[in-house]
């Protein structure tokens, strides 16, 4: 039977036991009632034994092993007994429970944040990885396409009309609150500029070498600007570096040196070109290495290069002969080169964002796996939709490439 205590609800039996004498009704023991059966106890005699002792030493030998081993288990030994009374006392147990939680809610005045499902969670962190790989993907290609396909070789408009698109797309979103962006300081921004040159260079060069070269070769060259960066800091700023890391960065500038000599579409402008991109891109990390901002962020950085890229592309494009040249484009009034410019604007800004986003939430391991994960889904589709001719020797200055490039991803996640 079941009555409340001061410690709480319990469940009591009076059990007859055979050291008693019997007392009472028709020799029944002390605690029983004439119309009860044998073996279940009065409340009176329920109560005497809950105050003179512990409830579980009166309940049977069954229940009582059976409450032990819930006990055990982590569980209360009361909702272990069968019938009604277990559920009677599980449930009071529940309620008890709820009501302390809400004391305890109301006692600090908040409320305990919510954690999110495990699911949620694991779902939730290769979003952003595989968000970037599409927008990579998807950028690439339509640059291909335009630059390729329909041969849009003029790169001063081109990126000009990227770098317009990304700048005004984030400006739009800086001014709406969906970004910040700080640009107090004019020191900073003056500091950076040298960097933004070499953003010019780095996205003009990158425009002639894709036009020219197959994905998966432009990308061998392109990975081979981290030997400038390794061997500055290794040469210049003295610093030590793992034999592993060295074997990476041999392996990158083993795959772009041997790539042109076994390259059956060897076009030397296009080699030229990617050379130039590669510089300038490795100058671009060791400025960013060296440089310490106060409180540019990445946003504030890539703000500056927008700017910067449209105000010196729009005043080359005449001297260049590319403003005019282009109104001979064979393409110029197809839906085709509209959509694809629209696109590859478009593409070009959300990759950019999810760039920074990347990079701000995971570690620069995680980060260069990531960027690996997506230049070799690149490399591997391109041969499906773009023309590309490769012998044994090509394809395997590719692989010594893509071996180079995980290598030092290992070393980035490792530290080593």
């Amino acid at each position: 039977m079941i009555f409340a205590s001061s410690s709480g609800l319990a469940l009591v039996f009076a059990v007859p036991s055979a050291s008693e004498p019997d007392a009472g009704l028709g020799g029944r023991a002390e605690g029983q009632c004439a119309r009860c059966p044998a073996g279940q106890g009065a409340p009176g005699g329920s109560r005497r034994q809950s105050r003179g002792g512990s409830a579980l030493a009166a309940l049977p030998d069954r229940a009582l092993q059976a409450g032990l081993w819930r006990q055990r288990s982590g569980g209360s030994a009361l909702a272990a007994l069968p019938g009604p009374h277990g559920r009677r006392a599980a449930a009071a147990a529940a309620q008890r429970r709820c009501r302390g939680a809400d004391v305890s809610r109301r006692a600090d005045g908040r409320r305990p944040p919510r954690r999110a499902p495990r699911t949620h969670m694991y779902l939730k962190r290769p979003a952003g990885g595989l968000a970037f790989c599409l927008f990579y993907l998807a950028s690439s290609f339509t640059n291909k396409y335009v630059l390729s396909v329909l041969q849009f070789t003029y790169p001063t408009l081109f990126q000009g009309w990227q770098t317009l698109v990304g700048g005004l797309l984030l400006h739009i979103s800086w001014k709406l609150g969906w970004v910040e962006i700080n640009l107090c300081s004019r020191s900073e921004i003056l500091s950076w500029l040298p960097a933004s040159v070499l953003f010019v260079g780095i996205i003009y060069a990158g425009s002639r070498a894709l036009s020219r070269l197959p994905i998966p070769v432009f990308l061998t060259v392109h990975n081979a600007a981290e030997v400038i960066t390794c061997g500055f800091q290794k040469f210049v700023q003295k610093e030590q570096t793992s034999l592993l890391k060295v074997c990476s960065v041999l392996f990158l500038l083993a795959a772009a040196v041997c790539l042109p000599l076994c390259d059956t579409q060897f076009d030397p402008n296009g080699y030229l070109w990617a050379l130039i991109h590669l510089i300038c891109l490795g100058a671009y990390k060791v400025f960013h290495k060296l440089w310490k901002p106060g409180s540019l962020s990445d946003l504030d950085q890539q703000y500056i290069n927008y700017v910067f890229s449209v105000v010196l592309l729009a005043s080359a494009s005449h001297p260049a002969g590319d403003l005019f040249s282009a109104l001979d484009f064979p393409f110029l009034y197809f839906y085709r080169f509209h959509s694809s410019c629209c696109a590859s604007g478009l593409l070009g800004f959300f990759l950019m964002l999810h760039t920074v986003k990347l990079k701000s939430s995971t570690t620069s391991g995680q980060y260069a796996a990531w960027s690996f994960l997506a230049k070799v889904i690149t490399a591997s589709l391109s041969p499906f939709f773009f023309v590309m001719t490769a012998n044994v020797l090509t394809i395997s200055c590719l692989v010594i490439g893509g071996i180079g490039e995980a290598l030092l991803v290992y070393t980035e996640r490792t530290g080593t």
